[in-house]
C-alpha cells in the first residue's frame, strides 16, 4: 500500500510539472475559461446538463477520453463535463474558415486530415498524451444518424498503446434529441454525461486491436446504457 500511495503521488507530481512546463500563456488560459464558463451556463441553463462518474476521471498522466457520438454538441458537453482542459481531435476542413479555426486552436483543437494520411495531426496527439494531457475522441469516427452506439474504428489503439494512455469510457444521451443531424440551430432539452472506469495500459497490454476496441465498446455500450436511464428517469 505504501509503494501504491508513493506512486501515486509521484504520477500526481510528474502531471503537475507537465502542466506547469506545457502551460499555454495567461490570455489563451483566460480566454478558455471564458469559454468554459460560457458554455458551462449556456448548457446548465437549455439542458439542465448532469454529469456522473466524475470520481472515474484520471487526475495524472496522458488519457484518452472515449464517449459515444450522437451530435455537433457533444465536443462543447465534453468541454464542459471533464475536469480540467481536454485537447480535441476535428476534421481541418473545419479550420478553413478563419474565425471558426481560430476559435478550435484557441480551444486546443487538433485538425485531421480524414481525406489524406493525417500524420500531423496524429503526431500532435501523440505529442500531447505524452506531455501528460488529456484528449477527447469519438472511437465511432463519426456521428450516429439515430443516436445509437456505432461501431468503434481502430484509430485508438495506436495512439494508446505508443503513450501508455489510459481510455476513459463516457456516455452520452440527450445530444441526439437536442441537435440530430441536418439540425442547424439546437433544441432546448436535457443532457446526461457518464464516465466509467479508465481502462488501464495493464488491461489492454496483451490484447489485439480487435479485442481492445470490443473491450472499450462494452465499457462505452455500458456508460451509454447509464446516461440513457437517467435520461428518462
Amino acid at each position: 500500500m505504501k509503494d501504491s500511495s508513493i506512486n501515486s503521488k509521484s504520477r500526481l507530481a510528474n502531471f503537475v510539472a507537465n502542466s506547469a512546463a506545457h502551460a499555454r500563456p495567461p490570455h489563451v488560459r483566460f480566454a478558455q475559461n471564458m469559454v468554459r464558463w460560457f458554455f458551462r451556463i449556456f448548457l446548465l441553463l437549455c439542458y439542465r446538463i448532469r454529469i456522473h462518474g466524475l470520481e472515474n476521471y484520471p487526475c495524472a498522466d496522458g488519457a484518452l477520453i472515449c464517449p459515444n457520438h450522437q451530435s455537433n454538441l457533444d465536443p462543447i458537453v465534453m468541454g464542459v463535463s471533464c475536469p480540467r482542459p481536454v485537447n480535441y481531435l476535428a476534421k481541418e476542413t473545419l479550420f478553413r474558415w478563419k474565425p471558426l479555426g481560430w476559435f478550435l486552436s484557441s480551444n486546443d483543437a487538433i485538425p485531421i486530415d480524414r481525406e489524406g494520411a493525417g500524420i500531423a495531426g496524429m503526431k500532435e496527439t501523440l505529442r500531447r498524451l505524452k506531455r501528460g494531457e488529456s484528449v477527447v475522441i469519438f472511437p465511432e469516427g463519426s456521428r450516429s444518424l439515430d443516436g445509437e452506439l456505432q461501431p468503434l474504428m481502430k484509430g485508438f489503439c495506436s495512439l494508446a498503446r505508443r503513450t501508455s494512455a489510459s481510455l476513459v469510457p463516457a456516455g452520452i444521451e440527450g445530444t441526439y434529441d437536442a441537435m440530430p443531424p441536418k439540425c442547424r440551430l439546437p433544441r432546448c432539452g436535457q443532457i446526461q454525461i457518464v464516465f466509467g472506469p479508465p481502462v488501464s495500459p495493464d488491461e489492454y497490454a496483451d490484447l489485439d486491436d480487435d479485442a481492445m476496441v470490443e473491450l472499450l465498446r462494452q465499457r462505452i455500450e455500458h456508460c451509454f446504457a447509464q446516461a440513457r436511464k437517467k435520461f428518462r428517469n
